[in-house]
């Protein structure tokens, strides 16, 4: 009789674990808003993706891009960058953007760089925060000419659809993370661990655009802007 009471308790003891690590499980891949979420899907941009200033022009208060040169489209997409060489890195504070696109295909993303350094190992590196006209965002980062999805296209309510609207963009740094805000709603965190090059957290800020393989260049214009806060 003690035989099969001891056997029962070991069998209950087994199943109250077995419940547990469950439980633990289901809670870790809950959570949508950290790497746990990451795509890591890798993409070769070596063909269509260049850092460009005089195409950024500033407009008053704000930073105006406008592309219509067949010569920044591809069939894979092409994307344009600026770096402000007297950005304050995130490590000393929050860096803000607003943008708006009047122009330009739904899906392709415009938004903001951030952590931009020079890599002995992988040159020019930096981190990419996009959002687009359908109410979605994405992270990324850009290692020489390969783009690694951090965090893939995601729609949420508080990000503005549509063109000619504003939607801001905040990178905050604390520690051994990055806290990504949209319209002041915190939508990712991206701890350090992930990011592949050392130094994103003193490098430079910036702008960034995304030329989609149905842009119509140069039948077609496309048109961002930007204003940081």
């Amino acid at each position: 009789m003690s035989r099969n009471i001891h056997f029962i308790l070991i069998a209950l003891f087994v199943l109250f674990i077995s419940v547990f690590v469950s439980c633990v499980q289901l809670d870790n891949n809950t959570d949508t808003n950290t790497d746990s979420s990451s795509s890591g899907e890798e993409t070769d941009v070596s063909g269509g993706s260049e850092e460009i200033d005089n195409l950024f022009e500033e407009d008053g208060g704000s930073v105006i891009i406008n592309v219509n040169n067949e010569s920044y489209w591809s069939s894979k997409g092409y994307t344009l960058w600026k770096v402000l060489d007297d950005s304050m890195p995130v490590s000393d504070g929050d860096y803000s953007v607003t943008v708006s696109k009047s122009s330009g295909t739904e899906e392709a993303g415009y938004g903001i760089v951030f952590g931009q350094t020079e890599n002995a190992f992988y040159g020019n590196c930096l981190l990419v925060v996009l959002v687009n006209t359908e109410g979605e965002f994405t992270v990324g980062e850009l290692l020489n000419t390969t783009y690694y999805t951090l965090k893939s296209w995601t729609a949420n309510a508080c990000i503005k659809s549509g063109y000619n609207v504003n939607n801001t963009i905040k990178v905050s740094y604390e520690k051994n993370h990055y806290d990504i805000y949209i319209n002041d709603e915190k939508l990712y965190t991206l701890y350090s661990n992930y990011v592949n090059y050392s130094g994103a957290a003193s490098g430079k800020n910036g702008f960034i655009l995304v030329i989609s393989p149905k842009d119509d260049l140069p039948n077609y214009t496309v048109s961002v802007a930007y204003r940081v806060n």
